[in-house]
């Protein structure tokens, strides 16, 4: 979804699972080819990607739980940016500007919570439409600059309660996700381990309540926080 490349243009992905403050084996995306003719039917990109789970309770449990299980509170994402796989396909109007809109990560969160709905057991699916309290992908926002290097290191999800008189509970959750962009220098063509070309993004951990909802459907919303949150737990 980063890329967005043009049909029949395509991406061959790898994902290393590991920490994103690790330098070894490798601690940035890379794509290692071009497409000389363009993006056509020929064009593969083979590219790489980094997730590190975040493994946490989160703030957003019911105070009354006298203890907080631990869930994936979120996938932080280092990917490259849709500029450098424009770049690399050779599509037309490959810049910087791709990477400033603040809907990128917002748009895989949003796609990665639907992906969950439409594949939750139908039960659990209209109980949450008629009783759970929605949750809600909202634009991405720009992670700074500190002493120690990029902040987007230690940024998390942010995760708000606001006040919602369409929703069954009355409220909703918004979920925002940091954005930091390393420009694409020299078109990428720069040595492998150098930072070029990247966009690093929050991306919410809905996996693990789809999977929490087939094993205890309404009970998911008390252990899973993402997709079906707390108030499935009044459903029983």
């Amino acid at each position: 979804m980063m890329a967005d490349l043009p049909a029949p243009a395509k991406i061959s992905a790898k994902d290393a699972f590991h920490d994103v403050a690790d330098v070894h084996p490798f601690h940035l995306p890379h794509i290692f080819n071009d497409c000389p003719e363009g993006p056509d039917a020929k064009c593969v990109l083979n590219s790489t990607s980094l997730t590190m789970p975040v493994v946490k309770a989160g703030d957003l449990w019911p105070s009354a739980l006298s203890s907080r299980p631990l869930s994936a509170f979120e996938l932080r994402s280092k990917l490259k940016s849709k500029e450098a796989y424009w770049s690399k396909a050779g599509v037309a109007g490959a810049g910087g500007s791709l990477d400033q809109n603040m809907s990128l990560c917002a748009d895989i969160n949003r796609a990665a919570l639907q992906w969950a709905v439409e594949h939750a057991e139908t039960g659990v699916a209209k109980r949450f439409a008629t009783k759970g309290e929605p949750l809600v992908i909202v634009d991405d926002k720009k992670a700074t600059i500190g002493a120690t290097g990029p902040e987007w290191i230690k940024d998390e999800l942010v995760f708000s309660r606001v006040a919602d008189s369409t929703s069954p509970t009355g409220t909703r959750v918004e979920v925002q996700s940091w954005m930091f962009v390393v420009g694409n220098a020299n078109d990428g063509n720069v040595p492998w381990f150098l930072p070029a070309g990247m966009h690093y993004c929050n991306s919410v951990a809905v996996v693990s309540c789809f999977t929490c909802s087939l094993l205890v459907r309404c009970l998911c919303c008390c252990y899973c926080r993402h997709a079906f949150l707390q108030h499935c737990c009044n459903w029983c």
